[in-house]
């Protein structure tokens, strides 16, 4: 028996164990591998072999629910990328095909407890045997944090290191886009914080024209085309002097020179002197960042007024006059109608992603410029095209959760194009940073740029002008959407509505033309994709303009009693506005005649005027009559209906009375005489 026992004890524990672990929660064996993420906070863009040293900064943050300790930040350098491709794919996995040029651990103090997130800062010296000094070349780089022994979090990077100056540095057209969508209600209500978060100090907008503003004002400024949003300058403008925003527990009003107010302030005058800078170029923009193939069909006479309009707001806000040869196409969209139409307005380049415009057949990629030859009537014109390798590492989803990295590796790509072929003057590559690029990427990006010696910025209209253009391509739609019917039927009567009200104006007024700038802004891309926000965008406009002209109303008595034929019908006009107009009063009804409708020209704010009508009746009785107020142009702007209570008798209808009158007395007459005979 005892011997059973021993038997049976080895089966049974282990199957207590695993009863056991199977009471434990779920998480608890997951709680025990470390998680954490790390994101690029500052990295040396590139070297000089002499002194190889590097300077890393990164920001680590304890995803798991154990503390991690033991820290260090792994630093490996793999062989050169020689082209392209190889870069892409060691910013991706590690190289297969080569080997480790050198590996440092840099032991970092404390630890990491969950949820903590720390910024840990290292110097490496980068100097190894391997370390090539006849040629300048791109090293991949990775870096791990390490705990325990085990790396637990890794990004993937690149340095720059030069062996001898740059005999002929790469070109670089960069394009920069800082827009922002209508967040001011009608009401001069900010709909939430979103602008304001931008402008603060971190924020995205304040940390993009931070960079910018640095980046120019070096002995090697960056150079770069700007597209900004007219729209974006209108609503800074409007924050300076004060306003109010809903922050989503409430309203809340900011004060000029306060807070919110002094942040848009702040960013308004350093955009101003970074589109003063000699190496920046503004581009033209439409007033409403409209995509160009949404403006077709009724709209299309609209382009001409959102450059118009757009350029004098940037000329007017920033002190800098738009090019007027140059822009960048909202969402990269073209196609055949809208590039004719650009071109008749002065444009000859834009700036598109390669998204727009399809490989030309079999070109050299080493050597061909960005610059394609597009159809547009009967002439073409220029498009630069974004180099796709470097568009590919702005436009990953790495550029929204580590734009620093991306900046890094953005910059490691543009060398590696220049190490293709560092022997050939002339070439140039191109960059068009999306408008969704966080600041920290547009910062990164110029201040790296600027910084580099293998590379010299240009501007669009430098490299269309000395470039030879690709052979003409097609393009691709990308967003060639237009408004519908009914959208645009809503467009035309709102504009109907501000002319009618600007020809009763007397004396020149803002309101008409604040007005008609609001209807084009509801033309902005993002109604294409939100045309209910759109529709109450342009009813807000209507109901603007129908308070104005309804402020101008005739005055009359509820019943108007006429005791004859002809008579005459009193009333009033009055003028409630703030502005002096002229219109006209007349009156409608199919039951009597009148005189033509009466001119009140001049009529003054608080004045009211009395008017007077003579009319002719067709029938009696009771009979509504209306009083309409109407523009000089004929059309409605505001009435009333009265009761006209006629008691006045007809010809016809007095010839009858008459005649029974008469009857009734040779009757009566009749019966006297008889009694008097007999």
């Amino acid at each position: 028996m005892s011997t059973r026992r021993h038997r049976v004890r080895p089966l049974l524990l282990p199957a207590t164990a695993l009863v056991l672990l199977s009471l434990l929660p779920l998480g608890t064996a997951a709680a025990q591998e470390p998680r954490a993420e790390i994101a690029l906070v500052r990295q040396t863009p590139w070297v000089e072999v002499e002194e190889p040293s590097l300077a890393v900064e990164v920001r680590a943050r304890n995803d798991g629910d154990a503390e991690l300790g033991d820290l260090a930040l792994r630093t490996t350098m793999y062989t050169p990328a020689f082209s392209r491709s190889d870069l892409e794919l060691a910013l991706v996995d590690d190289p297969g095909d080569t080997t480790v040029v050198r590996q440092q651990d840099v032991v970092l103090d404390g630890s990491l407890a969950p949820g903590q997130e720390r910024v840990f800062a290292a110097e490496l010296s980068l100097a190894a045997p391997e370390l090539n000094e006849e040629q300048s070349y791109v090293y991949p780089l990775r870096f791990d944090l390490i705990s325990g022994g085990s790396a637990i979090a890794t990004i993937r990077s690149a340095v720059v290191v030069l062996v001898r100056d740059p005999l002929y540095p790469l070109g670089v057209q960069t394009g920069v886009q800082l827009l922002a969508p209508l967040l001011r209600g009608p009401d001069g209500v900010f709909t939430d914080t979103a602008l304001e978060d931008a402008v603060a100090t971190g924020g995205s907008i304040a940390t993009a024209v931070d960079g910018l503003r640095d980046a120019v004002d070096r002995r090697r400024p960056f150079r770069a085309d700007l597209s900004i949003s007219p729209l974006l300058l209108l609503q800074l403008e409007d924050m300076t002097d004060g306003y109010r925003v809903d922050a989503g527990d409430g309203l809340r009003e900011v004060e000029p020179g306060t807070a919110g107010a002094a942040d848009a302030a702040d960013v308004l005058r350093s955009l101003g002197e970074v589109a003063a800078s000699s190496s920046t170029r503004v581009t033209a923009s439409t007033l409403a960042g409209a995509t160009l193939p949404s403006l077709r069909g009724p709209l299309a006479r609209d382009l001409e007024p959102q450059l118009e309009i757009g350029g004098g707001v940037i000329e007017r806000v920033l002190g800098a006059e738009p090019s007027p040869r140059v822009t960048v196409p909202r969402r990269s969209a073209i196609d055949a109608d809208s590039l004719e139409r650009v071109v008749a307005r002065g444009i000859e380049v834009v700036l598109v992603t390669p998204l727009a415009v399809p490989p030309v057949g079999p070109t050299d990629v080493l050597t061909a410029p960005p610059t394609v030859a597009l159809p547009a009537g009967r002439v073409n014109l220029s498009a630069i095209v974004a180099t796709q390798s470097l568009q590919n590492l702005v436009t990953s989803d790495l550029a929204l959760t580590d734009p620093v990295l991306a900046a890094q590796q953005t910059l490691a790509m543009a060398a590696t194009v220049w190490l293709e072929q560092p022997g050939i003057d002339g070439r140039t590559i191109s960059l068009l940073l999306p408008e969704t690029a966080p600041g920290t990427l547009v910062a990164g990006i110029a201040s790296r740029f600027a910084s580099a010696p293998f590379l010299h910025g240009v501007n669009a209209g430098e490299l269309a002008a000395s470039a030879t253009p690709g052979r003409t391509s097609g393009f691709q739609e990308l967003d060639h959407r237009g408004f519908g019917a009914s959208y645009v039927d809503a467009i035309r009567r709102s504009r109907r509505r501000i002319d009618t009200y600007r020809s009763m104006l007397v004396e020149p007024s803002p309101l008409p033309t604040t007005l008609s700038n609001r209807v084009l802004l509801s033309e902005g891309a993002e109604f294409l994709d939100d045309p209910e926000a759109g529709l109450s965008l342009l009813a807000s406009v209507d109901a603007r303009v129908d308070a104005e002209m309804g402020k101008v109303r005739p005055g009359i008595s509820p019943v108007v009693t006429l005791t004859s034929r002809n008579g005459r019908i009193p009333l009033t006009v009055s003028n409630s506005g703030a502005e002096p107009v002229s219109v006209r009063v007349g009156l409608r009804s199919p039951q009597l005649e009148t005189t033509a409708e009466r001119d009140v020209n001049e009529l003054e704010p608080g004045e009211t005027r009395d008017i007077v009508f003579d009319v002719r009746l067709k029938t009696t009785g009771q009979f509504p009559l209306r009083v309409v107020v109407e523009a000089p142009t004929g059309r409605p702007v505001s009435e009333t209906t009265v009761i006209v209570r006629s008691t006045a008798y007809s010809r016809i209808a007095l010839i009858i009375t008459v005649g029974a009158a008469l009857a009734l007395v040779l009757l009566w007459a009749r019966r006297f005489f008889r009694r008097t005979s007999s």
